[in-house]
């Protein structure tokens, strides 16, 4: 055999060889990146019913997508999730949807204050596992050290943080939360209200003080991240929260 021949033969198995792994690799991606649930019904439903973060609960209780979409995310794998930020994600996403069916299922209510013991619920179970939505956000959540969690789940109040019209995802995750912050700080009626140096704040702020490094550290926040954080010389109490429903 003519060594042009062995050459070509041996270039061919290369690119074989080549072509496979390339392939293996793509399906290694394919599978990491599909650790999360699929999002996009979620996200679909969030679009359709939610408003500058007023829900039409009335809409989202006769939507099938949303009822097939809640079976689902009950059946998904916990155990997939690989990394911090698919946890947190997934927590987040979760806590919002329970809430919203929640809502829902106690129509009509004009406030969730209204359901009995509504954090403390048993509103699901996977894997043998029945958490509440004081546990996600209290025993899984919290813990994971990022204080940003807060301007992301949304008790179904008028003074909760804005709820957002998309999933979270791992992918995305520190921009989205980063943005529901400044979303949060700016409003004035339920984040930050500015007056001759003096910032009232959320409650939100009180009860999770801890979260924000006490007093000092809210206070640090909102002069570092407010967009008249440099004519924010102190604190001034806080809001009053307002319980009622954050839609129909």
């Amino acid at each position: 055999m003519r060594a042009s021949t062995i050459l070509g033969e041996v270039s061919n198995q290369v690119m074989k060889t080549k072509f496979i792994l390339i392939f293996l690799l793509l399906l290694v991606t394919g599978a990491a990146r599909a650790a999360e649930p699929d999002w996009a019904p979620y996200t679909k439903a969030l679009k359709t019913y939610v408003k500058d973060g007023s829900v039409n609960y009335t809409g989202l209780r006769a939507d099938q997508g949303f009822k097939t979409f809640m079976v689902t995310l009950r059946k998904f794998d916990r155990s997939k999730l690989a990394t911090k930020d698919e946890k947190k994600a997934f927590y987040i996403n979760l806590y919002n949807a329970l809430t919203l069916e929640l809502i829902i299922n106690n129509k009509p209510v004009t406030s969730i204050k209204k359901i009995g013991s509504p954090w403390s619920k048993k509103v699901y179970t996977q894997g043998g596992q029945t958490l509440t939505l004081d546990n996600i956000e209290h025993d899984i959540l919290r813990p994971m050290g990022d204080y940003r969690i807060h301007f992301a789940i949304n008790c179904a109040s008028i003074s909760c943080p804005t709820l957002s019209s998309e999933a979270y995802t791992a992918g995305k995750l520190n921009a989205q939360l980063s943005h529901q912050m400044a979303i949060f700080l700016a409003d004035t009626n339920k984040g930050v209200k500015v007056v001759n140096g003096k910032a009232t704040v959320s409650k939100i702020f009180d009860w999770f003080s801890e979260d924000f490094g006490g007093k000092g550290g809210v206070l640090q926040l909102i002069q570092s991240r407010h967009t008249k954080g440099s004519e924010i010389k102190g604190l001034n109490g806080y809001l009053e929260y307002n319980w009622n429903l954050n839609g129909r």
